[in-house]
C-alpha cells in the first residue's frame, strides 16, 4: 500500500492542507485553531487515511500548537526545518508559490524524505522556554531604556519617568529569573541538565537557561 502523507502549510490564520493518497491528491484549508485542528481530523478520517505521516515547517508559535494537537491525537507528525524544504522546492523546479502549492510540496518531500517524528517538549522545558522568551524581551527594552537616558538633555519629569520604567523592567526581569530557578530546581530532569551545561568552563546559571530552555 501507498504511503498516506499530509502536507501542511502553516500560517497565522490557517492551515493550507494537501493530503497524498493511494494516487489522489487532496486539499483543504482549516482555521488555525483548536476547532479547525479538530475539524481537520473529522476530514482525515472521511479520506479513510491510514496512519498518515503529516508534515508540516517549523513556524515557532504558530505551527506548534497544531503539531501537539495532532501527535497528542495519535498521528506521526514530522516538523521540518524550512531549508531542507526550500531546496526540494528548487530541486523540482516549482515556481508557483502559494499556500496550496507550498502544501503540496511539503507533502511531497514527506513521501520522498520520510522525515523523523517531532515530539513536543515536556511540559516544564515549554514553560522555561516562555520564561526565557519574555526576559530577552525585557532585556532588549532594558537596553532601549538606557540608552534613551543617555541623552545630554531630558526633561527631569521624563527622566524619572524613564528611571521609575526602567525598575519596573529590572524587578520583572528578576521575578522572571527567579520563577526559572523555581521550575529548574523542581524538575529533576532539568536540574540534570542544568548541572551538566554549568560545568562547563564559562557557563554560568544564565547562560545555561537560555541554551536548555
Amino acid at each position: 500500500m501507498q504511503n498516506h502523507v499530509i502536507g501542511v502549510d502553516v500560517s497565522k490564520e490557517t492551515l493550507d492542507i494537501c493530503a497524498i493518497f493511494d494516487g489522489k491528491i487532496r486539499g483543504k484549508t482549516f482555521e488555525n485553531t483548536e476547532a479547525g485542528f479538530k475539524n481537520l481530523i473529522t476530514w482525515i478520517a472521511k479520506l479513510g487515511l491510514i496512519n498518515p505521516h503529516i508534515c508540516m515547517e517549523s513556524t515557532g508559535c504558530y505551527s506548534e500548537a497544531s503539531a501537539e494537537f495532532l501527535h497528542n491525537s495519535g498521528y506521526g507528525v514530522s516538523v521540518v526545518n524550512p531549508l531542507p524544504i526550500k531546496a526540494f522546492r528548487t530541486s523540482k523546479m516549482v515556481r508557483q508559490k502559494t499556500d496550496k502549492s507550498d502544501a503540496k510540496i511539503i507533502a511531497n518531500f514527506c513521501l520522498q524524505n520520510d522525515p523523523k517524528l517531532w515530539t513536543p517538549k515536556p511540559r516544564e522545558n515549554k514553560e522555561l522556554h516562555e520564561i526565557n522568551i519574555r526576559i530577552d524581551a525585557l532585556k532588549v527594552e532594558l537596553n532601549r531604556l538606557t540608552n534613551t537616558l543617555e541623552r545630554k538633555i531630558l526633561n527631569a519629569v521624563v527622566k524619572k519617568s524613564i528611571d521609575d520604567e526602567i525598575a519596573f523592567v529590572k524587578s520583572a526581569i528578576n521575578t522572571l529569573e527567579d520563577e526559572a530557578k523555581k521550575l529548574i530546581e523542581n524538575s529533576e530532569t532539568l536540574k540534570k541538565q542544568s548541572k551538566l551545561l554549568t560545568g562547563i568552563k564559562g557557563v554560568g546559571p544564565k547562560m545555561a537557561l537560555t541554551i536548555f530552555s
